[in-house]
C-alpha cells in the first residue's frame, strides 16, 4: 500500500511538473502573441492614418483645382 501511493504520488509529481512547464510554454506564447497583435494594430494604424491624409491630400488639390476654374465650392 505505501509503494502504492509513494508511486502515485511520484506520478502526479510528474504531472504537475509537466503541466507547470506547459503553462510557462504557453504564456510565452501568450506574450509573443500579444506582442505581434499590437504591432499589426499599430501597423494598421499607421495605414489609416497615411490613407487619411492622402485623402484630405486629394480633397484640397481638387478644391484648389475647382477654385482656380472658377468653379463654386460647397462649404
Amino acid at each position: 500500500m505505501k509503494f502504492q501511493n509513494e508511486s502515485l504520488i511520484r506520478e502526479q509529481s510528474d504531472e504537475i511538473r509537466n503541466l507547470k512547464e506547459s503553462i510557462a510554454l504557453k504564456g510565452h506564447e501568450v506574450k509573443t502573441l500579444k506582442a505581434y497583435c499590437q504591432m499589426i494594430m499599430d501597423q494598421r494604424s499607421d495605414i489609416e492614418q497615411f490613407f487619411l491624409e492622402a485623402l484630405e491630400q486629394v480633397k484640397e488639390e481638387k478644391r484648389r483645382k475647382i477654385e482656380q476654374e472658377g468653379g463654386f465650392i460647397m462649404p
